[in-house]
């Protein structure tokens, strides 16, 4: 293979000594080795930065350990601190869905900001989630599991909103399909075993908060295609 990019893999941490030393294995397992780990603890308190110290005698693993707004903020934190020409977030308590995702897909990275699949529901036992457009993204967000983003991407579109606490991934991935110097290519690969039963599987964030923040990015066309899908869902709009 020619077309080696370095892959920066970004996984933000807290408290999870029970997973992070399985997902950091899960990143040096894989058969393609142009990669590096960035690890951003937010000061846990348990084991979970003793593992990461001592994976990373063995693993080219970067690593930070300080106080952070929440899980957007260390992943901005992770964006800051990569070199590669790809990123990917990967979960602490996610792994990879097979030993060769990367060397099966980095080939199709070429000319491309965005490449995203699939991921595998662990607990729910199905995969989510294919191919998304312009309209499915304002009704649905893709896992950003299954995404991975050129360096270029970020400073085009910006990084994540923190004030966002369970939504900046769908926010970002809003900016990114509706906006039109940005390359978006689907592949029907699975990317990820995720935990479907974490933090972001169980939103408790505001609803209507939530949406009109991110609906009012769109503007007015954004808002009125919501308020269609509403309708037809019958349910109320959620968001003033």
């Amino acid at each position: 293979m020619s077309y080696r990019p370095k892959i920066s893999i970004i996984t933000p941490v807290f408290n999870n000594e029970m997973e992070i030393g399985r997902c950091i294995d899960s990143v040096f397992g894989q058969t393609y080795t142009n990669i590096e780990h960035i690890i951003i603890d937010g000061k846990s308190t348990d084991n979970s930065l003793s593992i990461i110290k001592e994976k990373a005698a063995h693993f080219d693993i970067k690593y930070i350990s300080e106080k952070d707004e929440g899980i957007y903020d260390a992943m901005n934190k992770g964006i800051a601190l990569a070199n590669g020409d790809y990123l990917y977030f990967l979960g602490s308590d996610d792994v990879f869905y097979a030993n060769n995702v990367l060397q099966e897909i980095v080939v199709k990275f070429e000319n491309n900001d965005i490449i995203y699949g699939n991921v595998f529901f662990k607990h729910e036992q199905h995969i989510y989630a294919g191919e998304y457009n312009k309209n499915r993204i304002i009704d649905q967000s893709i896992c950003h599991q299954a995404a991975f983003f050129s360096k270029r991407t970020f400073k085009i579109i910006g990084t994540y909103d923190t004030q966002l606490q369970l939504a900046g991934d769908w926010d970002l991935f809003l900016r990114c399909f509706y906006h039109d110097d940005i390359n978006i290519r689907y592949i029907e690969n699975i990317i990820c075993l995720y935990n479907d039963l974490g933090a972001s599987g169980y939103a408790s964030e505001n609803r209507k908060t939530k949406y009109r923040v991110l609906y009012n990015r769109l503007g007015i066309n954004g808002i009125l295609k919501y308020v269609s899908i509403q309708i037809k869902k019958k349910l109320s709009i959620p968001f003033y």
